[in-house]
């Protein structure tokens, strides 16, 4: 359906790894700062925005909560060297609890903070805060609007090319790093009655509720970890069946997904429907745009 459309710009590289690393290096100054500063002095990254098209801030217009700040510490953090202390990170993620304590997403965070620490008795209360928090905010647009500013703020301006790296970035971290929560709930429920059912609520509550379609196959895969422990292979089945599903429905939007990839209006399209609806609305309404705009035969981003 696309197939035109995406050829025009197969060869298009849009990773840009240096500007990434340095914008990286630039949030590190700024989690130092935030660290230490009670008034974040966060604003010359928000300023940042005049240099480039379509850069909003987070939830409600305050992207510099100390819960946001923290999700994109987070984010770094899991990018980088997992033995490295970020400067000013314990005390945004004790400054972010203090703010946004009632945020599943939030503590869902922590839950794998205190997995990799192997912190049992606070890994035991994230747990307990994902299933009774009354909210569940992932801060997914947040970061991928955060990134994108840090990008312009080293000096990339180029909109299409700095979006791909901002969203690569922001996409890249649900993966490998959430192991820790997975085999940290196998290996504890072996010998613990009370963190085996904590852990199969938490894996269920973010399965439900995340926004993310990758958030809510993690829930899935702490689930699927805790009944291949308890040999449930009843409820294995239907895990799996769950997960096989999410991953057809994320393959059938693949082409729309490649498409805004080369057409900056169709990606800031898909990024506000993403900051209103969640993930899955969000591509069923960019491929309804997407094949609406390849209809045209005169349709091509390459023309914008």
């Amino acid at each position: 359906m696309f197939n035109i459309a995406l050829l025009t710009r197969a060869k298009i590289v849009i990773e840009d790894n240096q500007a990434r690393t340095a914008a990286v290096d630039f949030l590190l100054d700024f989690f130092k700062l935030a660290g230490t500063d009670k008034k974040l002095g966060g604003g010359h990254i928000a300023a940042a925005g005049n240099k480039g098209n379509g850069v909003a801030t987070g939830r409600d217009g305050q992207l510099f909560k100390f819960s946001g700040i923290f999700r994109l510490a987070f984010a770094v953090y899991v990018q980088m060297n997992k033995n490295r202390e970020l400067a000013g990170f314990g005390t945004v993620k004790n400054r972010a609890i203090e703010e946004d304590p009632n945020n599943a997403g939030l503590w869902f965070q922590i839950a794998f903070i205190k997995a990799k620490e192997k912190n049992i008795s606070y890994f035991r209360l994230a747990l307990q805060q994902i299933i009774s928090a009354p909210n569940f905010y992932d801060f997914y647009p947040d970061i991928i609007d955060a990134f994108n500013q840090a990008l312009i703020e080293v000096g990339m301006y180029q909109d299409l090319p700095r979006r791909a790296v901002a969203l690569g970035f922001t996409y890249s971290l649900s993966y490998p790093p959430m192991n820790n929560i997975i085999s940290f709930c196998k290996e504890q429920a072996k010998e613990n009655a009370e963190l085996t059912q904590l852990c199969l609520d938490a894996g269920r509550r973010i399965a439900k509720d995340s926004t993310l379609i990758q958030f809510q196959q993690i829930g899935l895969a702490i689930q699927k970890a805790i009944y291949q422990v308890l040999d449930d292979k009843e409820a294995q089945q239907k895990i799996e069946l769950i997960n096989s599903s999410l991953n057809k429905f994320k393959h059938k939007y693949n082409e729309a997904k490649n498409l805004m990839m080369f057409d900056l209006e169709l990606q800031q399209y898909w990024f506000e429907q993403l900051k209103l609806f969640g993930e899955k609305k969000a591509l069923k309404q960019l491929h309804t745009e997407a094949v609406r705009l390849s209809a045209n035969p005169n349709y091509s981003p390459c023309r914008k």
